[in-house]
């Protein structure tokens, strides 16, 4: 199988939000990541945050830039059964073991124990498709693109990069994918109807700016304008 650099140097899950109480949990995890970063190569959240916002969202495990293939990988299988069976205990039915075949060797190594440790856990496998291009006519302008936001050279071993099957499949292509497991294709359909939100739109909610002054942010802006007109003139 191909092999490809790992994008996240944070292990990532995907989290979706079920209801209200889901939407607002992930969107505290979401300010949190940024907000609380601190010297994190990249912005993410403990383990911890995540169990306390749990509330109405569904967790997939993560593919092979989350917590639990690398650890097959690394063939500590004990480990990754401890972190599957914490994300069961925490989210109960709404987690779902995640498989993803693209390809990669990392993929086909960690597959036989997510399977069988799904079926052993009483746990629903769920097939996703990590996607960075529309098209699969596409995949060798996404590489070109990759190299010139990296500074790199397509011919370059030693570089980030994707397969050429991180485009938007269809159902049909996602069922022939995985054939020989519909039920981690029919899961997606039963993570879909179990989510019932639709986010209600409202005006900005923007943070009130402190004059210093008295005046109102109006009359503020309008000091400023006529303060920087003064001084062009």
């Amino acid at each position: 199988g191909q092999v490809a650099q790992r994008w996240a140097k944070t292990p990532t899950v995907v989290l979706i939000a079920q209801n209200e109480q889901g939407w607002l949990n992930l969107c505290a995890l979401s300010s949190a990541a940024y907000l609380d970063a601190g010297e994190m190569a990249e912005p993410g959240v403990p383990w911890g945050q995540v169990v306390d916002k749990s509330d109405g969202l569904i967790l997939l495990s993560g593919g092979p830039d989350g917590p639990i293939d690398p650890l097959f990988v690394q063939k500590k299988p004990a480990e990754a059964a401890e972190a599957l069976a914490e994300m069961k205990r925490v989210f109960g039915d709404r987690f779902y073991v995640e498989l993803q075949r693209h390809g990669l060797s990392s993929e086909t190594v960690a597959e036989g124990g997510l399977v069988e440790w799904a079926y052993a856990n009483d746990a629903p496998l769920v097939a996703t498709n990590d996607v960075y291009y529309a098209k699969a006519a596409q995949a060798k302008s996404h590489d070109a693109l990759l190299c010139i936001s990296d500074g790199a050279f397509t011919g370059q071993e030693d570089r980030r990069r994707v397969t050429g099957e991180h485009w938007f499949k269809s159902a049909e292509a996602m069922r022939e994918l995985f054939a020989d497991l519909p039920e981690a294709c029919d899961n997606t359909i039963q993570i879909a109807r179990r989510c019932a939100f639709l986010v209600k739109t409202h005006k900005p909610i923007l943070p009130r700016f402190d004059t210093g002054a008295g005046r109102s942010e109006d009359d503020e802006l309008a000091h400023q304008a006529r303060e920087g007109l003064k001084a062009r003139l």
